[in-house]
């Protein structure tokens, strides 16, 4: 089988299930997902290309139990992981999302939507200080993400500090 030789023979097809999912065609990120897992069964990017696809779609039993499946298989599997603490924060079960923001930083090095969930999640838990650290490190990573600097200046304005607010408001008039 040409997987066996060359697992690499895949990437086209996973590039187009990322197309499809920025391009909103959610039904054929799943039917292409599931052909792929015809062929390789154990393709985790296949796996979570259908979870988020599920997730897009708000059919959120379906998503977090294919992650937790998946999880469960590779627990070391960080974009899991964060999807399932996102699912997790937008369902209000906060200390399963901080728990699975956490894991998700242990196993890789993250991106924005990691860490702007995360500290949406810990502002909400009232852990604001931790929180300016999960938005100051979602800046780093993607300094154009509008939603970043709102939430770290709201943070930074509820613990009564109106001046660093407003220098983060500041340097996201630069970025945007």
């Amino acid at each position: 089988m040409a997987i066996e030789l060359d697992p690499a023979c895949l990437e086209p097809e996973k590039e187009a299930l990322d197309l499809l999912m920025k391009a909103s065609q959610y039904d054929l990120v799943i039917a292409r997902s599931m052909r792929l897992l015809d062929i390789f069964p154990g393709d985790s990017d296949a796996r979570l290309a259908m979870a988020r696809a599920w997730k897009a779609m708000n059919r959120v039993n379906e998503s977090s139990e294919l992650l937790e499946a998946l999880i469960t298989e590779e627990p070391d599997n960080g974009p899991a992981q964060a999807m399932l603490g996102q699912i997790n924060l937008a369902q209000g079960r906060l200390v399963e999302a901080d728990e699975k923001f956490r894991a998700a930083a242990l196993a890789f090095e993250g991106d924005v939507e990691l860490y702007y969930s995360w500290g949406k999640t810990l502002s909400l838990l009232g852990m604001h200080e931790l929180a300016l650290e999960k938005f100051a490190k979602a800046a780093e990573i993607d300094p154009y993400d509008g939603d970043t600097y709102e939430a770290w200046g709201s943070t930074l304005k509820i613990l009564g500090r109106y001046q660093e607010a407003a220098e983060v408001y500041k340097r996201a008039a630069e970025y945007i």
